[in-house]
């Protein structure tokens, strides 16, 4: 049963009365994805009723739904569902905090939280902190209304369980209560992405008590040092993935040091960090990359080839959007000798005009121009 879709599960059980048992008893339900639907409120009753532990809406439209579709939904769920994912969607309540009053008013044992681009504000997820028991996993990317009152509110309860936090551009959210993020001793994936007001100081608080780090996003942060970062980066030597995306201090000898402290390194991000140049990514070339965006960065062919030579067994994405002094040559090495590239970017890169002869290299070659 697991290797079939939901869509044919419910033709085995419109099929004879013992696969209709079968079907509605498999764990395939446990984990529901609905992707790109008109949602209403008889869609939230069917998928209530299978009892799932994690479910996502992907890309859906909730203008038919009403607060009836959310009740039923979550009482028919209100003990089984762990997990909650709602990523590009529009309309209704569906992308309001209606649905986090009524997810928080049943559903006590979740412990995962995923919503992108919601209009949520402080009292839904002060509920939300409140009533749950257990919150490990709190994603709230670019939720403008969250602020300090219930952040806070979040930590005090969930402080010793957070295993993950984005709250990327959530700017409402001091650096002072960011310094509070120091309480959570589980803490391996942290998102502060255009969180403004993170200063120096904030990042030395964080690097004083978490070690357990394997994801870090500062990208936009503009008012740290060069010294803090690295103090943090020091602090949690397993980092895996690392975006520093127009984070002005970034330079090659802080490269360097990035170089030397993070072993484990793999995917990093350095888009916008203009003092980036071919230098530093000789540093950066002797980790096992396997996704770098180097866009609107300095780099020139010296870096093009220390990538092509260092990297041609792990690199699988490279950026160059924007990268005024890579050209044809520089790209066809990369190609030409990185294997498993699967996508590079070049928007902007004035100097490439032969593509076709890029795709001639790697016909799987996603080129996004």
């Amino acid at each position: 049963m697991g290797y079939i879709s939901h869509g044919q599960l419910i033709q085995l059980m419109l099929s004879c009365s013992y696969l209709h048992h079968v079907a509605d008893n498999t764990p395939i339900w446990n984990n529901i994805t609905v992707v790109g639907k008109e949602l209403t409120d008889t869609h939230l009753q069917t998928v209530g009723e299978k009892c799932p532990k994690y479910l996502t809406f992907s890309s859906c439209n909730g203008e038919k739904l009403s607060p009836l579709g959310f009740r039923s939904l979550f009482r028919n769920c209100s003990t089984s569902l762990r997990g909650l994912t709602i990523s590009d969607c529009k309309g209704g309540d569906l992308v309001t905090a209606s649905l986090l009053l009524h997810l928080s008013a049943r559903c006590r044992e979740l412990t995962s939280l995923h919503l992108s681009l919601c209009n949520l504000g402080d009292e839904a997820l002060t509920q939300l902190a409140q009533r749950t028991h257990r919150l490990e996993q709190v994603c709230i990317p670019m939720c403008s209304g969250v602020s300090d009152t219930s952040f806070r509110i979040l930590l005090q309860r969930h402080y010793r369980y957070l295993t993950c936090l984005d709250i990327t551009g959530c700017y409402h959210i001091s650096n002072i209560a960011i310094s509070q993020l120091s309480l959570c001793p589980d803490l391996t994936s942290l998102y502060l992405g255009n969180c403004n007001q993170i200063t120096s100081d904030t990042l030395l608080t964080l690097s004083s008590k978490l070690t357990k780090l394997t994801i870090l996003d500062i990208r936009g942060c503009k008012n740290v040092s060069s010294d803090s970062v690295l103090a943090l980066l020091a602090a949690n030597p397993h980092i895996h993935t690392l975006s520093l995306s127009h984070v002005s201090m970034v330079t090659d000898a802080v490269l360097d040091q990035i170089a030397r402290t993070l072993l484990s390194l793999n995917v990093l991000d350095l888009s916008g960090c203009i003092k980036v140049t071919s230098v530093g990514v000789q540093y950066l070339v002797k980790h096992p990359l396997t996704a770098l965006d180097l866009g609107s960065t300095a780099v020139s062919f010296r870096g093009c080839c220390a990538i092509a030579n260092y990297l041609c067994t792990t690199l699988k994405q490279v950026s160059f959007n924007f990268c005024s002094d890579v050209n044809d040559e520089c790209v066809r090495k990369i190609v030409q000798r990185c294997k498993k590239l699967d996508r590079i970017s070049i928007f902007g890169c004035s100097y490439i005009r032969n593509y076709s002869a890029l795709n001639r290299l790697n016909s799987r070659l996603i080129l996004d121009f």
